[in-house]
């Protein structure tokens, strides 16, 4: 998925700009210092990155793989400055634009005359807008009126009322006619499947398109995989091999291996173990580690009046068995998967009024031992896992692999309403998720790859 941000501001613009001599000059002195302090590290020569090179006019209403950096005349539309304002450019912990750089730019902009020139426009670049737009009809599900609009033979082929367009003839095609009339998509869609009608810009690159010709898809470059032996190296891929380090004894004291490895790491720099915790010091680190919550006055009397030499031992056990263990711990793993009691979303957090289940599952699986592989499975695909569409009285367990699937619905969601459930908004959740699931399992940063195709992991 290369990301909606890209389909998003791709669908903005149809046509490139370029500028008078005049605008040149205003770039020369006042712009392009900026961008060679800032971003043409990134976004310079044939490697730039995302394709878009800033070293001159020409390049950047040229853009790259998210379309035209900017819309001279239109500041407020351009790329440039979104991401410039928004400080998500230039990235990490890389110096940000102030607000005279932006100022600067932003004013280079509004001031620029646009003369436009005609952008070669493919079906690359509509079928996108028909996928967002159309196919909630016209798709794999459902193709009203005989109607598939997923490919440009099927939108050649058209439906009952024929061809929906006509290469070379705008006039003559009924898609752009039925967008026209204000019929496709019809309005009560906006409601029924958040379905949004095209923007103006979008309009105009169907238009485009069909003016000409109705162009095919240039063929895709060839993806070169990574070496089989490469991947292998990265940290996540590994399995874990456990430390061949025998127990020793160091001063009467039996080391087990972790403890060998840290005391030889201690002894190197010429420290060692700090002397044995008191009895009553180890018992209220272990129920703070373990539980969270320190021992009662009545758990430390009989802790005091326990003589068995196992007691500490016995005091472990029973506090892994207590249910306070899982409470305490399942926190980490919600942490890792962006757990929240709330949608999330600024304006509008609504509370989610079942999410404790998905909580309550994490601490059952932790207080139960489950075995990890199984833990992770029933999060990523726990409705595989049995017919439970015809599950007549569904056990705990049943229940728990069901539940498990909360996982994947925890990220920020605000797709609840017509105005915030479009397309776009409901693909922004999806890549919160592939991003947390990436992240907190698999060890990749698979979020960059939603803007970017290089390699950042193997």
């Amino acid at each position: 998925m290369k990301g909606v941000r890209l389909i998003r501001a791709a669908f903005l613009l149809c046509l490139l700009v370029t500028l008078v001599s005049a605008q040149d000059a205003v770039f020369d002195a006042k712009v392009a210092p900026i961008l060679r302090a800032r971003c043409v590290g990134c976004h310079s020569g044939a490697s730039a990155q995302g394709g878009l090179d800033v070293t001159s006019v020409a390049s950047i209403l040229r853009g790259g793989k998210s379309g035209p950096a900017v819309v001279m005349g239109a500041a407020a539309r351009s790329l440039l400055v979104e991401r410039t304002v928004s400080k998500t450019m230039p990235p990490g912990g890389m110096p940000k634009l102030n607000d005279a750089e932006i100022g600067a730019i932003r004013a280079w902009i509004e001031q620029g005359k646009a003369a436009t020139a005609q952008v070669n426009v493919t079906e690359a670049d509509v079928i996108p807008i028909l996928q967002m737009r159309c196919t909630v009809c016209h798709g794999k599900r459902k193709q009203e009126a005989g109607l598939d609009l997923r490919t440009r033979e099927s939108v050649l082929r058209g439906g009952r009322s024929g061809p929906a367009i006509v290469p070379g003839k705008p006039e003559a095609s009924l898609l752009l006619k039925r967008i026209a009339a204000g019929q496709m998509p019809p309005p009560k869609l906006l409601f029924e499947y958040f379905v949004r009608p095209p923007s103006t810009p979008e309009v105009e690159v169907v238009r485009q398109w069909i003016v000409q010709g109705a162009k095919s898809a240039p063929p895709r470059a060839e993806v070169v995989d990574v070496a089989p032996a490469a991947a292998p190296s990265w940290w996540s891929f590994r399995a874990p091999v456990r430390a061949a380090v025998p127990a020793v004894r160091h001063k009467e004291l039996v080391v087990n291996p972790i403890d060998a490895f840290l005391l030889a790491k201690l002894e190197g720099k010429g420290l060692g173990f700090a002397a044995p915790a008191s009895r009553m010091a180890l018992m209220r680190r272990v129920y703070l580690d373990l539980t969270g919550l320190p021992p009662s006055p009545a758990e430390i009397d009989a802790y005091e009046r326990d003589k068995d030499p196992r007691a500490y031992e016995n005091l472990v056990d029973r506090l892994l068995a207590s249910r306070h263990y899982g409470e305490r711990w399942a926190q980490f793993w919600l942490n890792n998967a962006g757990y929240s009691d709330s949608e999330g979303i600024i304006d509008e957090d609504r509370i989610r009024p079942n999410a404790w289940r998905y909580r309550d599952y994490v601490i059952r699986a932790l207080n139960a031992d489950k075995p990890f592989d199984r833990f992770l499975t029933e999060q990523i695909a726990g409705d595989e896992l049995g017919p439970y569409q015809s599950l007549g009285n569904p056990s705990l367990e049943d229940l728990d692999r069901l539940t498990a699937t909360g996982f994947l619905r925890l990220v920020p969601d605000g797709t609840y309403s017509p105005a915030n459930g479009s397309v776009p908004e409901r693909m922004n959740v999806i890549a919160d998720e592939i991003e947390v699931l990436g992240s907190s399992v698999m060890g990749l940063t698979v979020g960059c790859a939603r803007c970017h195709d290089h390699k950042y992991d193997p």
